[in-house]
């Protein structure tokens, strides 16, 4: 039961989604321990309030779970998008972009937590999307450097450069120089194939 509705203040609906988005903004600017303190503190308020299998709850988790492998505990979000992926496809359905976009993080985790293999076999579950109008850029360009990262982790850098490109390129028309996600592509890029 979804008490939000009727309920004003630290625990409305709309407070809560205020704390979500916070979290997010907090995050695009790289300061992940302290969004993930505020996910972590929201969560079980929001499957109190709203359900734990409610969209909201699910999408909160899913933010923690981003935030966890940006953390460098890649095993451990790779848990939580395992968790969270079948809510998603039981709440969208399992071909909609709801379900692609945990699917393709799942796929990072599962990366870099060092299975190349397994993560080039989610990706090919996730079709061409970007004719799509719902696909938002940003949705985009992360699958677009997953794809890039895993191929170059399989050897195939041609591949790689044409989705990591693509990717930068995506990022550069929607966010400013300092953004998390922006950086995080034009530093890979950046580093990639420089000698270790």
């Amino acid at each position: 039961v979804d008490l939000s509705k009727k309920l004003r203040g630290p625990e409305a609906r709309s407070t809560l989604s205020a704390r979500h988005e916070l979290a997010r903004a907090i995050l695009d600017q790289g300061r992940t321990a302290e969004a993930e303190t505020i996910l972590k503190e929201l969560i079980p308020i929001r499957e109190r309030i709203e359900g734990p299998e409610a969209l909201n709850t699910i999408i909160t988790r899913h933010a923690l779970a981003c935030t966890t492998l940006y953390l460098g505990r890649a095993a451990e979000a790779e848990a939580m998008f395992r968790e969270l992926l079948p809510l998603f496809e039981q709440a969208k359905g399992i071909d909609t972009i709801s379900a692609y976009v945990p699917r393709y993080w799942l796929a990072l985790a599962i990366l870099e937590r060092g299975d190349l293999n397994q993560a080039q076999a989610l990706l090919d579950t996730i079709p061409d999307l970007s004719s799509k109008k719902s696909w938002l850029p940003r949705y985009a360009a992360k699958l677009a450097y997953v794809r890039g990262k895993t191929a170059d982790a399989l050897g195939k850098n041609d591949e790689a450069l044409i989705c990591l490109n693509e990717a930068q390129q995506i990022y550069a028309e929607i966010y400013p120089p300092d953004h998390f996600e922006r950086k995080t592509v034009d530093t890979y890029l950046a580093n990639r194939g420089a000698p270790s």
